[in-house]
This record gives structure tokens, sequence and C-alpha cells, in this order.
């Protein structure tokens, strides 16, 4: 493993958070290569903003892989439905590394029906009052009705 591979996977175990309110957003530093200079985000940070290292152990990424179903699953209010699609950040893959697949597993348990997905980096949402809606270490779950 190369130097700059080697910081990549620090960095993607032990990333930034930041402090919004009660809950900590969590930033990839992707950007950063070096051991010296400057440390990098892909996604826009303000300067002089205060940073957390943070770690989140693999049963914890399993328990938030099944909160979002469950979530999604009450906010369907009983409707019937005819599959999932499952957005997950690659960083989730890479803390979890050969135990993904129980956090898929979870998933399959709570909604029962087909799902289809796919890694990606850093999912979107927003919701009204919220300044970014850009997430890293998340799971999305959008529910297709029957």
């Amino acid at each position: 493993m190369t130097k700059t591979e080697a910081i990549q996977n620090f960095f993607t175990r032990y990333e930034a958070g930041l402090l919004t309110g009660t809950e900590y957003k969590i930033r990839w530093l992707g950007g950063t290569t070096t051991t010296e200079g400057p440390i990098c985000f892909p996604c826009a940070m303000s300067e002089g903003m205060v940073v957390r290292v943070m770690e989140s152990p693999k049963l914890g990424q399993i328990a938030s892989a099944r909160k979002a179903a469950e979530i999604a699953l009450q906010a369907c209010k009983g409707a019937r439905l005819a599959g999932a699609i499952i957005f997950d950040c690659v960083c989730r893959a890479v803390i979890l590394g050969d135990d993904f697949a129980k956090a898929v597993n979870e998933i399959k348990n709570v909604l029962r029906v087909p799902l289809v997905g796919f890694e990606t980096y850093g999912e979107i949402a927003m919701e009204i009052g919220q300044l970014s809606g850009f997430h890293n270490t998340t799971t999305v779950v959008l529910l297709i009705p029957a």
C-alpha cells in the first residue's frame, strides 16, 4: 500500500465531524493525500470550522442501516411496496469491509421487498431549514410503491 492509499484509508475510517446543534455532520477528508500541508475536503468547508475526529464502529454502521429502513417503512404508512432503491455511501463499505452484507441484510429484513442499490460518494437530501444537503457515511432508502 502506498503512503497516499494509507492516508486515504485512514481518513475514510476516521472522518471529520461538524457539530450542528446536537448532532454531527460527517465529512470525508478524501482530498488529503500528503502528510504535510492542508487538509482537503472534496466538499465545501468554511475556513476556521472546528472539526472533530469521528469513528463509527461496525455495529453502529449496521444498526444505522436498519434504522434508515425502519424510518422509511414507517413513513410509507402501510402502503404496499414493490421494492426499494438503496443509496449507500462508499465510505460505509470501506468501514464495514466484509461485514457490508450484514448491513444490507438488516435492510432486507426490515423491508422484505426486492432491493437494488449502489454505493455513492455523499448522498444529497435537503430538509426545510437545512444549510447543506450533502451527507457522508449514510444510507438512503427510497421506497417504490406497488
